[in-house]
């Protein structure tokens, strides 16, 4: 990947929702691509099996870059971008700006 390197292997963590997770990516996206292409953003976590929601800088034309943890395992690809609240409530909590498939 470019700027972060790896990935070194695959994540398969499952941090709570109270372990800070800081995710990378090197994307493409609108303004943000050309300016800064390598960021990062934080999770509160990653409960789920199927999704990470993230707090980071992400544009469209980010979609579909690999994220890859602080320790360079690979995550997932970065899928969406707005505000996600999938699991808000009593069962849960993680939301973010930045969907990530797992």
């Amino acid at each position: 990947m470019c700027h972060f390197g790896g990935p070194t292997g695959i994540n398969d963590d499952r941090p709570g929702l109270t372990q800070p997770v800081v995710l990378e990516w090197f994307g493409n996206g609108i303004v943000a691509g050309s300016t800064v292409p390598a960021r990062s953003a934080i999770a509160a976590g990653m409960p789920s099996p199927d999704h990470v929601f993230a707090q980071g800088a992400a544009t469209p034309g980010d979609s579909g870059s690999g994220v890859i943890s602080r320790d360079g395992r690979a995550v997932g690809a970065l899928v969406t971008v707005g505000v996600h609240t999938g699991s808000l409530g009593l069962a849960g909590g993680d939301a973010g700006l930045v969907g990530i498939t797992v």
